[in-house]
């Protein structure tokens, strides 16, 4: 089922990645979703809903043309999704779309440096360029809830960690 808006905050959009309730975005921004379905399997191809979406797209047709073994290929597209995202003008992003990337850019680059233990594909000049980016990203974000299901989906996230509030 394709989705027409941004962050999706409804409970039933979230996916878990290690124990951490995440949002989706679009159609296909989150780990192990595609198409705006959750982990089918196989990638679905139906239109991303902005361009921020339209990268999370090429990176999920790459994902699945690599060998789940082949790590050094996975962190390359990584490392390319973070690139094509730092690349994007802010003007072709909305609020929820910039607080995406940031979020988007530091998962990657720990699934990077930690999951796929390729850190020395980057330098230190190409890490403080992508945390950089994020903090720019998270400066021009707003969260933007549709209705009351994504108001609890919200509430659900944020709830996750006692040391929040």
């Amino acid at each position: 089922m394709a989705v027409e808006y941004g962050i999706n905050w409804a409970p039933d959009r979230l996916v878990t990645e290690v124990d951490v309730l995440i949002p989706t975005y679009g159609n296909y921004g989150a780990p192990h979703y595609t198409g705006g379905l959750i982990d089918p399997g196989y990638f679905v191809d139906v239109a991303p809903i902005d361009p921020l979406d339209a990268l999370f797209k090429a990176h999920d047709f790459a994902y699945f043309a690599i060998p789940s073994t082949d790590v050094e290929a996975l962190a390359r597209s990584d490392l390319a999704l973070i690139s094509d995202i730092m690349a994007l003008d802010d003007s072709q992003m909305g609020g929820e779309a910039h607080l995406y990337a940031a979020g988007a850019e530091l998962a990657l680059l720990y699934n990077v440096v930690e999951n796929y233990e390729a850190g020395a594909l980057l330098t230190p000049e190409q890490t403080v360029a992508i945390t950089a980016d994020a903090a720019n990203h998270l400066q021009l974000a707003t969260i933007e809830p549709q209705g009351i299901a994504e108001q609890i989906g919200l509430a659900q996230i944020l709830s996750q960690n006692d040391n929040v509030w």
